[in-house]
C-alpha cells in the first residue's frame, strides 16, 4: 500500500536489489503487455521486490510523482502485485506517449501535404481557366475571320462580274443612243437640204427664195424638183416622213421617261438605305434637303437638271463618307496574323491537355490523402495495426481538437472546389452569350459590306457618265 508523504520510516537506500538494475531495465524493454502471454508474466517476485520497488519509485519520480512507494509490514505477494500493477501502468503510459507522438507527427505531415495540395490545385485551376478563355477567344476570332474572308471574296467576285456586265451594257446603250441620234440628225439634214433645194428650183423663176427651218416641210428633196403630175406622190411622201418623225420622237420620249423613273427609284433606294444605316449605328445625318420628288424628275433637264445632278452627287458623297467611317471602325486581320493565331491555338490546346493530365493526377492524390485523413479523423486509422489493443482513454484523446479543425478545413476546401466548378459552368454560359453577340456584329458587318458594294457601283456609274 501507499504510505503518507510525511512518513519516512522506510529508507529506500536499505533495499539491496538481488538483480542488477540494468538487467531489470532490459527485462522491462522486453516486456509486452498487449499479448496474453506477456500479460501473465510478472516481473516482480518476492525475491526481487526491493529492486522492483526501487525501479518503480524512480519511474514515479521521473513522472513528477512526489510520493514514493513504500511498503510497511506488507505481505510480499500483495506488494509484488502492487508493483506489477504499477509496472504495467508505466508501460501503458509510455506506449500512450509514443502513440500520441506518432499521431502528432502524422497530423503535422498531413497538414503540410494538404496545404501543398491546396496551393497546387489553386494554381492549376487558374491556369486551366486562363487556357480555356484564351482557346475560346482565339477559336472565335479565327472562325469569324475565316467566314468573313470567304464571304468577302465571294461577294467581291460577284460584284466585279456584275460591275463588268453593267459597264458593257451601259457602253452599248450609249453607243446605240449616239448612233441613233447621229443617224436622225443626218436624216433631218438631208431632208432639209433636199426640200430647200426643191423649193429654190421651183420658185427660182419668181426670184423668191424660201429657206425651210421647220421639220414639218420635209418632203420633195428626195426626188428632186416637184413636177405638176407628181403632186399626189409628194403629199404622200410628206405624210410618211411626218409619221416616221413622230414615231421616233415618241420613242425618245418614252425612253427618257423610263430613264427618269429608274433614276428616281435609284435615288430613293440609296437614301432609304443610308437612313437605315445611320439609324442603326446611332449617327445623325441631315438628309431632309436631298429629297426631290417624282415631279422634279419629270421636268425638262434645262429647268431642273442641275439641281437633280447636285442632289444625286451629294447623296453619293454622303454614302462615301459613311463607308469611310465604317472602314475605319473595321478591324482587319492579315494572313500572317491568322497563321499566328492558329499556332497560338494549337499551343494552348497542348498546354490544356497537359493541365488536364496534371489536374487529374493531383485530384487522385488529393482523394487518396483525403480518404486517409478522414479515416484517421473517424478513429479507424489504426484498426489494421492493433486489433486487440484497448486503451482506457477518454473520447477527447481519440479525436484531438487539431483533427477536428483539419476536418473542417478539408470540408471547406471541398466546398470551394464545388463553387469553382460552378463558376466555370457560369463562365461557359457567358461565353455562349458572347458568341451570340459576335454573330450579331458579323451580320451588321455584312450589311456594311452591302452598302459598300452599292457605293462602288454608283461611283463607277458616275465616273462613266462623266
Amino acid at each position: 500500500m501507499l504510505a503518507d508523504h510525511s512518513d519516512s520510516s522506510l529508507d529506500l537506500s536499505v533495499y539491496e536489489p538481488s538483480t542488477p538494475y540494468q538487467d531489470r531495465l532490459a527485462a522491462m524493454k522486453d516486456y509486452k503487455h498487449d499479448t496474453p502471454d506477456s500479460m501473465s508474466e510478472d516481473l516482480c517476485t518476492p525475491s526481487s521486490l526491493a529492486s522492483s520497488a526501487n525501479y518503480v519509485n524512480l519511474q514515479l519520480t521521473a513522472h513528477n510523482c512526489p510520493v514514493p512507494l513504500k511498503f510497511v509490514n506488507a505481505d510480499e505477494e500483495e506488494a509484488c502485485k502492487i508493483v506489477n500493477g504499477f509496472l504495467r501502468l508505466l508501460s501503458d503510459k509510455q506506449s500512450d506517449a509514443q502513440e500520441r507522438q506518432e499521431l502528432t507527427n502524422t497530423i503535422k505531415r498531413l497538414k503540410f501535404e494538404l496545404e501543398t495540395t491546396k496551393s497546387t490545385l489553386t494554381m492549376q485551376t487558374q491556369k486551366l481557366a486562363e487556357a480555356h478563355r484564351q482557346i475560346d477567344q482565339e477559336a472565335s476570332k479565327r472562325t469569324a475571320v475565316a467566314k468573313s474572308l470567304s464571304t468577302e471574296e465571294k461577294r467581291h467576285k460577284a460584284t466585279q462580274s456584275e460591275l463588268q456586265k453593267a459597264k458593257i451594257n451601259l457602253q452599248t446603250i450609249k453607243t446605240q443612243y449616239a448612233h441613233e441620234v447621229k443617224k436622225h440628225e443626218l436624216d433631218n439634214a438631208k431632208i432639209k437640204e433636199r426640200l430647200q433645194k426643191t423649193m429654190d428650183e421651183r420658185y427660182e423663176q419668181n426670184g423668191d427664195i424660201i429657206k425651210m427651218s421647220s421639220p414639218m416641210d420635209k418632203a420633195g428633196a428626195l426626188f428632186g424638183p416637184p413636177k405638176p403630175n407628181h403632186a399626189a406622190k409628194t403629199e404622200d411622201l410628206h405624210k410618211a416622213m411626218l409619221q416616221k418623225s413622230i414615231e421616233r420622237e415618241n420613242q425618245v420620249i418614252r425612253d427618257n421617261k423610263l430613264l427618269r423613273l429608274v433614276l428616281y427609284d435609284l435615288h430613293s433606294a440609296l437614301k432609304s438605305m443610308l437612313e437605315g444605316q445611320t439609324r442603326q449605328y446611332h449617327q445623325i445625318m441631315d438628309l431632309d434637303g436631298d429629297s426631290p420628288d417624282l415631279v422634279k424628275f419629270r421636268i425638262p433637264m434645262e429647268l431642273g437638271g442641275a439641281q437633280l445632278k447636285e442632289a444625286v452627287l451629294d447623296l453619293i458623297a454622303k454614302l462615301k463618307e459613311e463607308w469611310d467611317i465604317q472602314i475605319v471602325r473595321r478591324q482587319a486581320y492579315t494572313e500572317e496574323e491568322v497563321k499566328e493565331k492558329d499556332m497560338t491555338i494549337e499551343r494552348l490546346t497542348q498546354d490544356l491537355d497537359e493541365v488536364f493530365a496534371t489536374l487529374e493526377q493531383v485530384q487522385d492524390d488529393f482523394d487518396t490523402k483525403t480518404e486517409a485523413y478522414l479515416k484517421f479523423a473517424q478513429g479507424s486509422f489504426f484498426d489494421t495495426i492493433a486489433h486487440n489493443h484497448h486503451m482506457d482513454i477518454s473520447s477527447d484523446d481519440i479525436i484531438p481538437p487539431e483533427v477536428e479543425d483539419e476536418t473542417k478545413a478539408l470540408r471547406k476546401l471541398q466546398k470551394q472546389i464545388r463553387e469553382e466548378r460552378q463558376n466555370l459552368t457560369e463562365a461557359a454560359i457567358k461565353l455562349g452569350e458572347d458568341r451570340t453577340q459576335l454573330m450579331n456584329e458579323r451580320r451588321a458587318f455584312e450589311q456594311q459590306q452591302q452598302s459598300h458594294q452599292t457605293l462602288v457601283v454608283l461611283d463607277e456609274l458616275s465616273n462613266t457618265e462623266r
